[in-house]
């Protein structure tokens, strides 16, 4: 049977509008990337109908039947909304049953009050689409109005407001968020253990998950970064360490908080390498191997770098 407090979730509608966020990206930048994007860049249009896709396989939008209006009508690339051209590109994605892609999304019309440009490893207005990342929004007042953004590139993004409990239905959840004003799934949080930092999951419609660090991560090097990807059969892909938060960031990030190795599921390495250019470390290759016997530690054998 039913009660009033399960019936609760079941009561509310596809489509939750969170008004304070409907004409404002009310989040700062990212703190590694530092992508701003505008409110209309939302990844679902308010229809829940899809804008811009997750290179992760996402399904980020409340329901894919709506017919959007505006909100993704462009010209040869050119956003009729924003005025932002589309430059995203897939450069690395190889198959496997949860993969690890390697993209970039560009966006020139960031807004943080006035214009402002954004000048992360992969390029002034780029975005490295393969280490998305969470901003929380600490509402003034009651936490109620507390906000977290996932921003999977530097022109979308899916924003999250406090779920309501399934104890109290008038009461908010201090781990728990649903996606509003288009977009769809939740985000949960979890208290880390024995010294681990805490992670945040994002589950889409579909059951996909994206797991992220929480703000506590050894020297902050990491916090609110991805962590692995987990397919609907469980299938993942990871940075640094499938197993353990904290090896994870440890041997997963480099001091700057850039991503040093990740693995899909099919067994690959995918290397970062950065170097210096104009004071500024960028992203200058990944490499993704493969190997045939023995741990990532000490590989053998295998086939040449895939590029």
């Amino acid at each position: 049977m039913l009660t009033r407090s399960s019936r609760a979730h079941l009561d509310e509608e596809l489509l939750t509008q969170h008004d304070a966020s409907i004409t404002a990206y009310l989040a700062s930048a990212t703190s590694e990337q530092g992508a701003q994007p505008l409110s209309t860049q939302r990844g679902a249009c308010m229809d829940g109908s899809r804008r811009a896709g997750a290179f992760q396989g996402w399904m980020g939008n409340a329901q894919p039947f709506g017919e959007s209006v505006n909100g993704q009508a462009s010209h040869n690339g050119l956003s009729l909304v924003t005025g932002a051209y589309d430059a995203s590109a897939v450069d690395l994605p190889l198959p496997a049953k949860q993969p690890w892609v390697i993209g970039r999304t560009y966006n020139t019309v960031q807004n943080d009050g006035s214009h402002r440009n954004s000048n992360g490893y992969q390029g002034g207005n780029w975005f490295q689409t393969s280490q998305p990342e969470l901003v929380f929004y600490d509402a003034a007042g009651s936490s109620d109005d507390d906000m977290m953004c996932l921003v999977y590139g530097a022109d979308r993004f899916i924003a999250f407001r406090r779920l309501l409990t399934a104890e109290d239905p008038d009461t908010y959840s201090s781990t728990r968020w649903r996606a509003v004003n288009g977009a769809g799934g939740v985000l949960d949080s979890e208290a880390g253990a024995g010294g681990e930092p805490d992670t945040w999951t994002y589950y889409d419609n579909l059951g996909n998950q994206a797991v992220f660090f929480g703000d506590n991560t050894a020297s902050n090097k990491a916090n609110w970064q991805l962590w692995k990807l987990i397919s609907i059969d469980g299938a993942e892909a990871y940075v640094g360490d499938a197993t353990t938060a904290s090896t994870a960031v440890s041997v997963g990030y480099n001091t700057d908080g850039h991503v040093l190795a990740a693995y899909d599921s099919s067994d690959r390495r995918y290397s970062y390498t950065y170097t210096t250019i104009d004071s500024v470390s960028r992203l200058t290759e990944v490499v993704a191997e493969t190997k045939t016997g023995g741990t990532w530690a000490s590989p053998t054998g295998g086939l040449p770098p895939q590029f």
